[in-house]
């Protein structure tokens, strides 16, 4: 895990860093939390507006919106409308959970902890989301983005049901339950 630390202040230094942890991104406590505030920031009313808070100051010093297009080149696949994964989107997420790229652990002052936040984020976000083909001159690491809704699943609920018979939370009826 000490590869986290090598992340530079640029995307290419994430971007490089994500092929290596994105083996281990599935094995981590990851943020699918940020990930589900992220693409619902468009579905959910007009959006969220991201707040100027001390998180996305540090996000926005670290991690531009320049970096974000060339990590994320194919983000939102062949969706025409909306195009939920963007810059201002991922901010306003990022505000949602002011402790997001705001709190120094292990010793690590906060803009490397910030940075060990992203590259866990966005491996996790690629690994989810990921066009993943092998097929074209686009690297794996950059295809991250592109689904924005779990294959299969939009048009059949009964391909991707994930509800279980608890009675603790029991399923509505007739409503599907899958990611993004």
């Amino acid at each position: 895990m000490t590869s986290f630390i090598l992340i530079s202040k640029r995307s290419q230094s994430i971007g490089a860093l994500l092929a290596l942890e994105m083996s281990i991104a599935s094995f981590c406590i990851t943020p699918l939390f940020l990930q589900t505030v992220f693409f619902h920031s468009v579905l959910l009313g007009n959006g969220f507006v991201a707040g100027d808070t001390a998180n996305v100051q540090r996000i926005k010093r670290i991690f531009t919106s320049e970096d974000f297009e060339k990590l994320f080149p194919k983000a939102n696949g062949y969706q025409v409308s909306p195009k939920p994964f963007n810059y201002a989107n991922f901010l306003a997420a990022a505000a949602k959970f002011e402790k997001f790229c705001d709190e120094a652990a292990g010793g690590l002052d906060p803009d490397t902890a910030c940075r060990k936040e992203l590259s866990v984020s966005f491996a996790h976000f690629t690994q989810e989301t990921g066009e993943n083909t092998g097929w074209g001159p686009v690297p794996r690491w950059k295809q991250g983005l592109y689904f924005t809704s779990e294959l299969g699943c939009k048009d059949s609920l009964a391909a991707c049901s994930y509800c279980s018979p608890s009675t603790e939370y029991p399923c509505v009826a007739g409503k599907g339950y899958f990611g993004r």
